[in-house]
């Protein structure tokens, strides 16, 4: 079993209390905000304004610093599961043998791309480059295009799971 955490940058005591003051003090200004327009123009919608900011931010905190992958290859199989906190979701499950090819992403995008849309299992945070996957979706002649960023470890492995199955 080969497996890999990518995760994303971590913040500081200080700068977590520097983002909790800041999504409070975006709250107060939204309310204040959707007070003075509702007076003005008569609008009685603008509390959803603020509670759509406050999912917005939270979205944003956990995409900036709680969320990570974890690649797995184990028992025949590519697992790449979106971890936040303590809970895990397989997001893609990849038998290795439908496995085309591995390399950089203008090499793979080039053969087996044409235009294709390809999903993503990387952190922009994160400075691992990036590496594209070809492989064919389970029962499908389609083939499939995925960006990750493994470490030598987990590389070796797609790599030699692509290469059996030349």
């Amino acid at each position: 079993m080969v497996q890999q955490r990518l995760k994303g940058r971590s913040v500081s005591p200080v700068q977590g209390l520097l983002i909790i003051a800041g999504i409070i003090f975006s709250i107060i200004f939204v309310s204040w905000l959707e007070r003075v327009i509702s007076l003005a123009a008569g609008l009685q919608y603008g509390g959803m304004a603020v509670w759509l900011i406050i999912v917005a931010e939270a979205v944003a905190v956990m995409r900036l610093s709680v969320m990570e992958f974890r690649y797995t290859v184990d028992d025949g199989r590519f697992f790449i599961e979106r971890v936040y906190g303590d809970h895990a979701r397989i997001v893609h499950d990849i038998p290795l043998k439908d496995i085309l090819a591995v390399g950089d992403q203008d090499e793979i995008f080039k053969k087996y791309g044409n235009g294709q849309s390809y999903d993503k299992a990387t952190l922009r945070e994160n400075k691992l480059p990036k590496k594209a996957i070809a492989y064919r979706r389970e029962g499908a002649d389609a083939v499939r295009l995925m960006l990750i960023q493994p470490e030598e470890p987990l590389l070796h492995a797609l790599e030699d799971a692509a290469a059996a199955n030349q």
